[in-house]
């Protein structure tokens, strides 16, 4: 009996690390088709876009002309580029139908100096991005002053513009004013699942043999 439950823990152990190796493998499949897609959309030509874009737009290239909200951007504060600690600045467009995009003018490593944008039309252009809270532990943004990451809807409603016209999607210029850095046009994709498929599987071949020498010298 005590022989069974030992092979029936075993096997289960052995089900478990190589159902996780065929899980990491799924995952690298589809971080693939999620990479091709992302280099797709970026190599696509830019789009001039005169409403607010859907979510299916994301990652691409696009420009849109309309009039700033407000002449001084939000701050989002404690934002790394390259090693470096800053702020963002982001602010929100309305374009002429009245739809609202949030863009991200760039960086900057001293978070108090702060841009200035003009009056009048302005024509942007730069890569579409999803905007999602960076981690569950992210303290909440307390407009209108405090901002922390770049939540699109309450950063328009900040500055006067409509919450509702404002799309999810937000833009992040590729070439920033000067003073300003942009923030690079790819995001960074990390896919190491086949490495941890290799680990998974290297953990179940090892039990395997252990449980089969340990047998062997039980007999």
């Amino acid at each position: 009996m005590k022989r069974l439950l030992v092979l029936a823990v075993v096997a289960g152990a052995l089900a478990t690390l190589i159902g996780l190796g065929l899980w990491q493998l799924d995952r690298r499949a589809w971080k693939l088709d999620l990479i091709a897609n992302l280099d797709a959309n970026l190599a696509a030509p830019p789009i001039v876009m005169t409403t607010a874009p859907s979510p299916d737009d994301a990652w691409r290239r696009a420009s849109f002309t309309g009039v700033w909200a407000t002449k001084t951007p939000a701050r989002i504060v404690s934002r790394t580029l390259n090693g470096q600690v800053g702020a963002d600045f982001a602010a929100p467009l309305m374009l002429k139908n009245g739809d609202v995009i949030i863009v991200r003018i760039g960086w900057i490593r001293d978070p108090t100096e702060t841009p200035v944008l003009p009056a009048g039309d302005v024509t942007v252009s730069g890569v579409l991005f999803p905007s999602p809270r960076p981690t569950a532990f992210t303290p909440d943004n307390t407009p209108p002053d405090r901002w922390l990451w770049l939540d699109p809807k309450p950063i328009a409603t900040a500055f006067g513009a409509s919450a509702e016209r404002t799309a999810s999607l937000a833009l992040n210029v590729t070439d920033a004013s000067a003073g300003l850095t942009a923030r690079p046009a790819r995001p960074t994709v990390p896919n190491d699942h086949l490495q941890y498929a290799f680990t998974w599987f290297s953990l179940a071949l090892a039990l395997a043999v252990i449980a089969f020498v340990a047998l062997r010298r039980r007999r």
